[in-house]
C-alpha cells in the first residue's frame, strides 16, 4: 500500500495545482495517511482520499491525469479489500 500511495503522491507533485482541486491539501492528506500507524484510521482515510469527487480526483481531472488517477485508485482499492 505504501508504494501505491507514494506513486500517487509523485503523480500529484508532478502534475501541479489546479482550479478545482488543491495540491497542498492533497499532499497533506497523502502524507497524513503515510504516517498513520492505526490501520483502521489509515483505511478510512484512504477511502476518503480516492473517493469519487474527492479533492484528489478533482485535481487529477483538472490537471489532465484523471485516467491515471482512476487506475491507481482502483489498485489501491483492490489492495484495501485484500487486507480485510
Amino acid at each position: 500500500m505504501q508504494i501505491l500511495l507514494k506513486k500517487l503522491k509523485k503523480l500529484t507533485i508532478q502534475n501541479g495545482d489546479g482550479i478545482y482541486g488543491d495540491l497542498t491539501i492533497a499532499l497533506k492528506d497523502i502524507d497524513a495517511i503515510l504516517s498513520t500507524k492505526d490501520i483502521a484510521e489509515k483505511q478510512r482515510n484512504i477511502k476518503l482520499l480516492i473517493a469519487p469527487t474527492s479533492n484528489l480526483q478533482d485535481l487529477s481531472i483538472d490537471c489532465g491525469w484523471g485516467e491515471e488517477f482512476l487506475l491507481l485508485a482502483d489498485k489501491i482499492e483492490q489492495e484495501l479489500h485484500s487486507e480485510l
